[in-house]
């Protein structure tokens, strides 16, 4: 793919056992703005794992460390990721109502959602374009989704970053399981991550009181560079901020986030704002309720996530 352009950053993709999208100006649906890139693959299909890799070069704009700063900051500098990745593009008021619409699978492998007008497709553009399909599978033990972030000396990018994310169960299907986010922050790289995920599914539960779909066997990997050879608890000064979060590192959520897992090695976070001070570095969370409502008729029980892991290092 020719390396894309994004301020004074140059985006290198490439995918393995399936092709790369750049979704430009991509009008997410579900999650906010419309962002500048939104890398994807599509046409994936058998075993063996899916890789898509991002390698960002250069000084890319980042969000600041106050508040206004987040909100003024122009959402075309944003450039989104995904693995594997399905979805619905348009306005957020137009979108969630139709996450759960069944759709159906035409001649030239483009998902039409059934009765609506007008028509809407599964793609990124919203149009009957099998080059711009979303993702037609979702990960298992035999063929994952690995999305590698490769950030280059000295080099920063503002984004959002998945190994999977399925928002649409029209179909049945939300599942996001066996995701893999990796991401390299080479010497003096700053990654402003609105959100890093291993794996989200789709949340059907958030719309009715419907059982909703497993994310699991995900991970979120993130090797630094700023705290190698050094004691973080023992130095006053470890090391420059590498990453800014904005919203957290989640290994996964869903209706059942269990066995999913963060590794955090020799890198400086700190929150992106003021109101942001408390990152959130999370294994998993889940809407499933293991516990019986039998056993505590009077208890309101909390959604819970099992056998989450996080794991930070230096």
């Amino acid at each position: 793919m020719t390396p894309a352009q994004a301020q004074n950053l140059t985006i290198n993709a490439g995918g393995t056992n399936g092709a790369v999208v750049d979704a430009t100006n991509y009008e997410d649906g579900l999650d906010g703005p419309t962002v500048g890139h939104y890398y994807y693959l599509n046409k994936t299909s058998g075993e063996g794992d899916h890789v898509l890799t991002l390698t960002f070069n250069g000084a890319g704009l980042i969000v600041g460390a106050a508040y206004s700063d987040v909100q003024k900051f122009d959402p075309s500098n944003r450039v989104y990721g995904s693995a594997t990745f399905i979805s619905l593009v348009g306005p957020q008021a137009t979108v969630k109502p139709l996450l759960g619409v069944s759709s159906t699978e035409q001649a030239n492998g483009v998902y039409k959602l059934n009765d609506t007008t007008p028509n809407r497709y599964l793609t990124s553009d919203n149009t009957d374009n099998p080059e711009k399909a979303y993702t037609p599978t979702t990960g298992s033990k035999n063929s994952q989704y690995i999305l590698n972030v490769e950030i280059s000396a000295g080099s920063s990018v503002t984004g959002k970053f998945y190994g999977g994310r399925n928002d649409y169960f029209g179909n049945g299907d939300g599942d996001s399981s066996y995701n893999t986010l990796n991401v390299t922050l080479g010497e003096d790289a700053v990654l402003a991550a609105q959100i890093l995920f291993g794996g989200r599914s789709a949340q059907e539960e958030k719309f009715k009181s419907y059982k909703g779909y497993a994310t699991e066997y995900n991970q979120v990997i993130v090797q630094g560079s700023s705290l190698k050879g050094k004691n973080a608890f023992n130095d006053e000064a470890p090391g420059n901020a590498e990453i800014l979060s904005r919203a957290g590192i989640w290994g996964a959520e869903g209706w059942n986030a269990s066995k999913n897992l963060v590794s955090i090695k020799d890198a400086t976070l700190v929150g992106q704002s003021g109101k942001t001070e408390t990152m959130g570095v999370i294994g998993g969370r889940g809407f499933l309720v293991t516990a019986s409502i039998q056993a505590m008729p009077n208890k309101v029980l909390q959604p819970t996530a099992q056998k989450a892991l996080l794991q930070i290092t230096t």
